[in-house]
């Protein structure tokens, strides 16, 4: 952290004084003047400038997460991953039960493992980085989502065809 005095983008913002006190003529509207030698920031930093109204880049998050967030993020999906996983055995004992073959019914219960591992790390990750507004990556992240979905039907459905 540096002790230069901090530049505002915009040459006419001013703060207005307290109400109990006399006000300040506003800035002119011409460019600011250079802070003195003594206070110029060191050529090695650069400057950081953000205009009032742009957007982050999509790749940026909106905000800082925490690394307790993080944690916490990491043990829910942990934990989901153990539910899911019960949820993958007996979707494939339940094809087996209705006689699919013990091969096509793993590799649907693998699909609907990976679907729903993906989707609830898609949403966590999303909840945790408030990335809800972030199309670029919440987008995809949905296709892929419901891709998954979609094999997993359609293997799910080859599997009830075979008969062991």
């Amino acid at each position: 952290m540096t002790n230069a005095p901090m530049r505002l983008a915009q040459a006419d913002f001013s703060i207005p004084a307290p109400q109990g006190a006399a006000r300040a003529a506003p800035a002119p509207s011409s460019a600011p003047a250079a802070p003195p030698a003594s206070v110029q920031p060191q050529a090695t930093q650069p400057e950081a400038r953000t205009e009032v109204g742009t957007a982050l880049p999509p790749f940026l998050l909106p905000r800082d997460v925490s690394t307790n967030a993080l944690v916490a993020g990491g043990v829910v999906f942990v934990l989901l991953l153990g539910v899911f996983f019960a949820v993958k055995l007996s979707v494939t004992r339940g094809l087996q039960a209705r006689y699919a073959a013990p091969g096509p019914a793993s590799e649907a219960g693998w699909l609907l493992f990976a679907f729903l591992a993906f989707t609830s790390l898609v949403l966590i990750a999303a909840f945790i980085g408030t990335l809800w507004t972030r199309f670029v990556l919440i987008g995809p992240a949905g296709v892929v989502s419901l891709l998954l979905l979609v094999l997993f039907l359609r293997k799910r459905s080859v599997a009830l065809k075979t008969r062991r």
